[in-house]
């Protein structure tokens, strides 16, 4: 601990603090009130403008209180009202309020978009007893998305034209399995109604047509949650594919190692039983666009081939939300991309929007970006409020041409979305929406990681911890991520499973992931390697990142692991490829053995990696020759486990990595049991033998916690506890909860800074006994942070007498 004797001196009053509620007591209890089964729209999508149509779903008792009634509040999250400049936020609006007769079980409203141009309508229902009571019971609908842009549904009922059937041994087989019957149509969205066996193609056909909205006219087809994966063609023109097998790369030897189809012959069969589809929507511009009305024949060829790799098994065929056209002017914004780059204390994103002009003459219009932050838990959820935006004056050749917008955005733990505008006048012609993340990551001074411009001590662990118990315990620990990931299912379409599920769900509690990609190896010779052609890195990094380079959580690429033989020009350019296409340029992380990289350090560096990975640095030895082999470079720890002697006994390992400026470490877990295991207020001690051997006990509770606590008893009784932030950024938004004393909120803690609590002598523990301390706080930006510390209370200092 280094305290400077700035602490600040709190005292935490005992006796219990009552707060008055503001609320009227309710109505008189009875036997039944009348309930809401539910609250339905017609669709989940609108335009700017529409109106969608709902009903509320009553269940009444057989004897209606005679002051009851229905109250229907539309909420709007407004996103961007209007067009306009201002800022926007929550609106609510009285849809209808009015009283329940005997018989009233379904009550239908109107739901109008009004002046909103993008943006979230939801419908709250009430039933109400009584003036000035709360409700006696409520129910929201499903949100409805509301776009500037039209949409031609393609949903309904689509004819089977064709089924053909994946050859060869599928392990979900049985040996009697046979081909099924298709049904002469399918209902889309919706799954296959297909068993666990079969992997094929289902082609679906169907004819869809609509009517004149202006100017409009269909010039792209849109499918969101395609398994595996969907090649569309619109009236006889290819239009493409949402995920195509030619994009899928086998680089180690996990998959053929796994899979009954070896050797490079059947390198496509192995590709066809990865697991497949896209959680976000996939847009594919048509090559010509639509009358303005008319009709069009649409054929959709279906992959459902993955499952069987690796222990998977298949996911629910079909399309599972949603698939529309989408209906735009003749001049429109084709797409939206960015990258970035760290100028100073700001992030700065260079957005490219591609505008189409099929106007065959010169158009001038202007651009309106329009800034919001999501402010739901978990990345890219929940209202969006617009915060900020300005105009940019275009004028556009005909044919297809790009406008860059710059953005300035203060690294934080924060998502955000930018919706483009493309305005003529005061009318608004089209939108376009792109989101992003602020999070910083990137080194400093050689050595250092920093993180939202703050020093950054990577604090993970190799387990899973699918479920919040885990992930307490690990926050108690004082960890902030975890190394590699694995999927669960998905939120964003129910049925997949999902990488960046799993890792937007640790995010929510302030965990982060150093990601292993499609690249990971383990003790093996470079099969993949050919200097002559290296497209399959290309196509096995863009995969990834399509698939998680959203993720805010994701603090770096951990490319390689334990991938021996390798030439270094095969590690160059993986990492070359990471730099090239991720849009946030996180660094790349390879492991090997300390040695390892020793022999292949030249000039204070190794090639190919940002962050140098070393294998079971158990010794001051091993610390001191690979930091002074590799100057110019950030080291990290790996693949010590989690409870290993020599990071709590005399060798004291941890400090001595953080006394060598190590940036991290991924402790690993081989039992399997670190975080599988109750969060208790209290560690065991270390010399418990009771328990099971995996326990994590007190010295493992305390191995890298932000804070080092202390509790002294005093001579009047009281316990002085000293709480010290020990680690190198700040610690803000502090709170900390006292058991059975109270709670406090402090000023934020520089590092070396400490806060002092005072308990009363009638709260105050006895000597050996323990004081226990939730600690709850932010750091770098909005990571948030929990900690459980328990520290025992120290016998009273001698008095000037002697005497204690």
């Amino acid at each position: 601990m280094r305290g400077r004797g700035r602490g600040t001196g709190l005292l935490l009053a005992a006796g219990v603090l009552l707060l008055a509620s503001g609320l009227r007591a309710g109505p008189e209890p009875q036997a039944a009130w009348p309930t809401i089964q539910k609250v339905e729209l017609d669709a989940a999508y609108v335009s700017a403008g529409g109106m969608v149509h709902g009903v509320v779903w009553l269940d009444l008792p057989p004897r209606l209180p005679s002051e009851a009634r229905l109250r229907v509040l539309a909420v709007r999250d407004v996103d961007v009202p209007d067009g306009k400049r201002a800022a926007a936020g929550r609106r609510t609006a009285p849809l209808l309020d009015r009283p329940l007769g005997a018989g009233t079980r379904e009550v239908r409203f109107d739901l109008s978009a009004g002046n909103m141009l993008t943006g979230t309508m939801q419908v709250q229902a009430e039933v109400l007893v009584g003036k000035g009571t709360p409700p006696v019971a409520a129910a929201w609908s499903a949100p409805v998305r509301v776009g500037v842009r039209k949409r031609v549904d393609l949903a309904g009922d689509w004819t089977v034209a064709s089924l053909k059937v994946f050859e060869g041994d599928v392990p979900q087989r049985p040996k009697d399995w046979k081909p099924p019957t298709p049904p002469a149509a399918i209902t889309l969205p919706g799954r296959f109604p297909f068993d666990e066996g079969f992997r094929g193609w289902v082609t679906l056909k169907r004819e869809v047509s609509w009517t004149r909205d202006g100017d409009l006219q269909p010039r792209a087809v849109c499918v969101d949650g395609a398994s595996d994966s969907a090649r569309v063609r619109v009236a006889g023109a290819d239009v493409g594919e949402t995920s195509p097998v030619e994009d899928m790369a086998v680089l180690t030897h996990w998959v053929e190692f796994h899979c009954p189809f070896k050797g490079p012959e059947n390198e496509l069969k192995r590709m066809l039983l990865m697991a497949g589809g896209t959680e976000r929507p996939v847009r594919m511009p048509l090559a010509k666009a639509l009358p303005a009305e008319g009709k069009a024949a649409i054929e959709m060829a279906l992959r459902a081939t993955s499952g069987g790799m690796l222990g998977q098994s298949k996911p629910p065929y079909g399309i599972l939300n949603d698939i529309y056209l989408e209906a735009m002017p003749a001049v429109s914004i084709q797409s939206v991309s960015f990258d970035t780059e760290k100028p100073g204390e700001k992030r700065r994103f260079h957005f490219s929007l591609v505008l189409a002009n099929d106007t065959g003459r010169e158009f001038k219009a202007t651009i309106r970006p329009v800034y919001g932050s999501y402010k739901g838990d978990l990345p890219y959820t929940g209202p969006c409020p617009a915060s900020d935006s300005g105009d940019q004056a275009v004028t556009l050749p005909p044919g297809e041409s790009v406008v860059r917008v710059v953005r300035d955005e203060t690294p934080r733990f924060d998502t955000c979305r930018a919706t483009f505008l493309l305005v003529k006048g005061d009318k608004v012609l089209d939108a376009a929406e792109q989101d992003y993340h602020t999070v910083t990551v990137e080194i400093r001074d050689r050595r250092d990681l920093y993180l939202n411009n703050e020093r950054f001590i990577f604090k993970a662990h190799g387990s899973w911890a699918e479920d919040a118990s885990s992930r307490l315990q690990l926050r108690a620990k004082g960890g902030n991520g975890f190394r590699g990931h694995r999927s669960i299912p998905s939120w964003r379409v129910p049925g997949f499973s999902s990488e960046a599920a799993n890792i937007d769900d640790r995010y929510k509690d302030g965990l982060l992931t150093s990601a292993g990609s499609a690249l990971l190896a383990s003790c093996e010779k470079c099969v993949f390697w050919n200097p002559k052609d290296t497209s399959n890195i290309t196509r096995a990094v863009r995969s990834i990142l399509r698939r998680l380079a959203p993720c805010p959580g994701i603090i770096e690429w951990e490319a390689t692991n334990e991938l021996h033989g390798e030439p270094e020009e095969a590690r160059v350019a993986i990492l070359e490829a990471f730099h090239a296409f991720d849009p946030y340029h996180r660094p790349v992380l390879a492991t090997k053995s300390s040695g390892e990289w020793e022999a292949e350090a030249r000039e204070g560096r190794v090639a190919g990696v940002d962050i140098v990975g070393c294998q079971y640095l158990l010794s001051k030895e091993a610390v001191d020759s690979v930091a002074a082999a590799i100057t110019e470079q950030p080291l990290m720890s790996t693949e010590v486990n989690w409870n290993d002697a020599a990071l709590y006994n005399e060798k004291k390992m941890y400090e001595v990595w953080l006394e060598k400026g190590l940036c991290g470490s991924l402790l690993f877990d081989y039992s399997g049991w670190a975080l599988d295991q109750p969060v208790p207020a209290v560690p065991p001690e270390d010399g418990e033998r009771s328990g099971p051997g995996h326990l994590m006990k007190e010295s493992m509770r305390t191995l890298y916690q932000d804070m080092a606590a202390t509790a002294a008893k005093q001579p009047d009784g009281s316990v002085l506890v000293i709480l010290g932030n020990r680690m190198p950024y700040v610690l803000r938004g502090i709170t900390l909860t006292v058991r059975n004393v109270g709670q406090v909120k402090p000023r934020d803690l520089a590092p070396g800074d400490a806060v002092t609590i005072l308990v009363p002598p009638a709260q105050a523990p006895a000597v050996r006994e323990r004081v226990v301390i939730r600690a709850e706080y932010v750091t770098h930006g909005g990571l948030k942070c929990l900690l459980l510390l328990s520290p025992r209370v120290t016998a009273a200092p001698a008095s000037e007498g002697g005497k204690q």
